[in-house]
């Protein structure tokens, strides 16, 4: 395709990142990050797309979405190293001998909200940290758009041990789910 026709097909087409984004990310819907991320992907479909494989939107929502994963499982490996501090609501902040506590110190009542749900997100580096370094690499790949064959070749394993191995990390994921819970 030439490119006024790319840009067309894109622009005719970006409804597709909101609606990847509200399937897949609802959470991450209205991060510009994420968008201009999704939109790569989106661009990425019609620089790619071969009319005989099927119907565009469906390979652009999978383009959109695999880009989104790799972009989030990158930002986990980038912050693997990085440690954060956390503190509560309830934590003292100390001026002038007196101890006041965060939620004192902030002057916007409505900000309150924002940092109780700050305080609630998933902290995904803690999450990749405890995938072992087989299922960090399968998730890595998988991320990247290999299918579970390319995987299981590549790795020299089973496609019954590639699912395998997918399915213990959703069961990774699901304890973490519960630690929030709690």
């Amino acid at each position: 395709m030439k490119p006024p026709e790319l840009y067309q097909q894109f622009t005719d087409n970006e409804l597709l990142i909101y609606f990847t984004l509200k399937k897949h990310y609802p959470d991450l819907l209205f991060d510009e990050d994420i968008k201009q991320i999704a939109a790569m992907g989106l661009w990425r479909a019609c620089n790619n797309y071969n009319p005989s494989k099927g119907a565009f939107s469906t390979y652009a929502v999978n383009v959109i979405y695999r880009q989104v994963q790799r972009h989030l499982f990158l930002e986990c490996r980038r912050n693997k190293h990085n440690t954060y501090t956390f503190i509560s609501l309830d934590d003292n902040v100390y001026t002038d001998d007196k101890g006041v506590s965060v939620k004192e110190k902030i002057a916007d009542k409505d900000a309150l909200s924002d940092f109780e749900e700050a305080e609630t997100r998933i902290d995904f580096t803690v999450f990749c940290n405890r995938l072992k370094p087989s299922q960090r690499k399968v998730a890595e790949m998988l991320v990247n758009g290999r299918t579970v064959k390319e995987v299981a070749s590549q790795r020299g394993i089973s496609n019954k041990r590639v699912y395998q191995i997918v399915d213990e990390i959703k069961e990774l994921w699901n304890e973490r789910m519960v630690e929030y819970a709690r």
